[in-house]
C-alpha cells in the first residue's frame, strides 16, 4: 500500500453503536499515529486455523496515550492509496459477533463522511502497549536499583541548576524477561555525590 495512514482515538459511542457518520465516533483525542505512508504486507495465511497467528506488525510513528477508563479504543484505517491493482488478495482475520467488544463501519471512498456500511465485525488486533514512564528507586544492600519502563531512556544529573548537562546512561542497563522493565544499579560508593535520574 502506497499511503497507509491509522488514526487513534477513544471512542465516543460502543461497539455495536457506532455511528455511520465518521466524525461522530472519534473523540477529541484523535491522532495520527502512523503515515500517511508505504506498508508493505506480507503475512501467512491458514485458512483452516483460526484464529490465526499474529504475523504483521505494524510499527507506529507516533505514541497514543490511551487510558482504558475513558472509554474504548477506535481504530481508524484509511487507504489513501485505493484498492489493490494488482491483483493480489488481502484476507485480514475478523470476527463477526453481535455483543462483543469490536465492531466497525467501513466506506470504499477514503474521503467519504458517511459509511456505506455498518457490522458487528472487527479486525482481529493485538496493540501492544508500553506502560508510562514510571521511575523507582530502591536502595538494596550494596547497590541503589533504579527501575523504569522500557523502552524510554534514563538520565542522570548531578545538579538539577544545570537542565544541560543530563547524561544518557547507556551501560549497565538489564531488561525484565519481557522486556518491558529496565534496571539499572550502580554500586552505592560509586553516589559520592547527589544524583539525579
Amino acid at each position: 500500500m502506497t499511503s497507509l495512514q491509522i488514526n487513534l482515538s477513544t471512542a465516543i459511542n460502543g461497539p455495536d453503536s457506532l455511528s455511520p457518520v465518521f466524525a461522530e465516533n472519534a473523540g477529541n483525542n484523535n491522532a495520527i499515529v502512523r503515515g500517511p505512508g508505504f506498508l508493505t504486507m506480507v503475512s501467512g495465511c491458514s485458512p483452516n486455523l483460526e484464529p490465526q497467528f499474529f504475523e504483521l506488525f505494524i510499527q507506529f510513528d507516533r505514541p497514543f496515550l490511551y487510558d482504558p477508563k475513558a472509554g474504548n479504543l477506535l481504530l481508524d484505517i484509511r487507504n489513501i492509496s485505493g484498492p489493490q491493482t494488482d491483483g493480489s488478495l488481502l484476507v485480514m482475520d475478523a470476527v463477526n459477533t453481535v455483543g462483543d467488544s469490536t465492531s466497525s463501519i467501513i466506506a470504499f471512498e477514503v474521503n467519504a463522511s458517511t459509511a456505506s456500511g455498518i457490522t458487528s465485525q472487527g479486525f482481529v488486533t493485538r496493540f501492544e502497549i508500553i506502560p508510562m514512564p514510571h521511575l523507582t528507586i530502591e536502595q538494596k544492600t550494596n547497590v541503589v536499583l533504579v527501575s523504569w519502563g522500557a523502552p524510554s531512556v534514563l538520565q542522570s544529573v548531578s545538579n538539577l541548576r544545570v537542565a544541560t548537562n543530563w547524561q544518557t546512561i547507556t551501560t549497565n542497563i538489564t531488561y525484565s524477561s519481557n522486556g518491558f522493565t529496565a534496571f539499572y544499579s550502580p554500586p552505592l560508593d560509586s553516589l559520592t555525590n547527589a544524583q539525579f535520574f
